[in-house]
């Protein structure tokens, strides 16, 4: 995942990331995401870089790429996670807690572990890809939910996805069924996926950065 973009940190302690080397449908998701897989419009960004300052398109709080050009200043900004940065992937098991406890418990351990049976791999960020990670289920859901608050643990991006796995995970099938009145309504979770879909969204997965100086929040 680190090839489609470069991680840049403020002075303040902000942090942005600068889309490159990837097709991008006009709404700013990966082209071949479904629904999305061609367009006329579609476009590549990457990144200029001067003396003074690097200048791109950041992907947004929703994980899409802005097709505003920004430009951060050397002066105030500096890379964090360049391209093809060594990172560590991070997988989420179907049974895992996520509760704000056991992550922040598991991830101490993942460092750790790392310190000492790889101390000399110089990683600079975890990575992760999910349908947890997609900001679209977090706004569907109370601020400190766990499902919530572990995805503002990471920065979004989005990337070429099939938007199934929402349906694997939370309503057991292997996709979306033919009839999206018939998907279940046990849980608050199920409903408000449900009513997504039937009006006519997809919960896309997306890829999620996470600096090991720190949580991005």
């Amino acid at each position: 995942f680190t090839n489609q973009a470069c991680l840049f940190r403020s002075l303040d302690g902000q942090y942005v990331a600068l889309a490159r080397e990837c097709k991008l449908h006009p709404t700013g998701r990966m082209l071949g995401c479904r629904g999305y897989e061609e367009s006329p419009d579609a476009w590549e960004p990457n990144i200029t870089e001067t003396v003074a300052y690097w200048e791109g398109y950041a992907y947004g709080p929703d994980g899409l790429v802005q097709q505003e050009l920004i430009r951060l200043e050397k002066d105030h900004w500096e890379i964090a996670v360049a391209p093809e940065a060594p990172c560590i992937s991070l997988h989420i098991p179907s049974k895992a807690r996520l509760d704000n406890e056991s992550v922040t418990q598991s991830l101490a351990q993942i460092k750790e572990f790392l310190k000492t049976y790889f101390p000399d791999y110089p990683y600079k960020a975890i990575f992760c890809s999910s349908w947890i990670l997609n900001p679209a289920l977090a706004e569907m859901l109370p601020r400190e939910s766990n499902l919530s608050r572990f995805c503002r643990r990471f920065l979004p991006m989005t990337q070429v996805a099939a938007g199934n796995d929402v349906f694997n995970f939370v309503f057991r099938l292997a996709g979306p069924p033919e009839d999206l009145e018939a998907l279940d309504e046990n849980t608050s979770l199920q409903r408000s996926l449900k009513k997504y879909y039937m009006d006519g969204n997809i919960l896309h997965e997306m890829c999620g950065c996470m600096i090991c100086d720190g949580s991005i929040e």
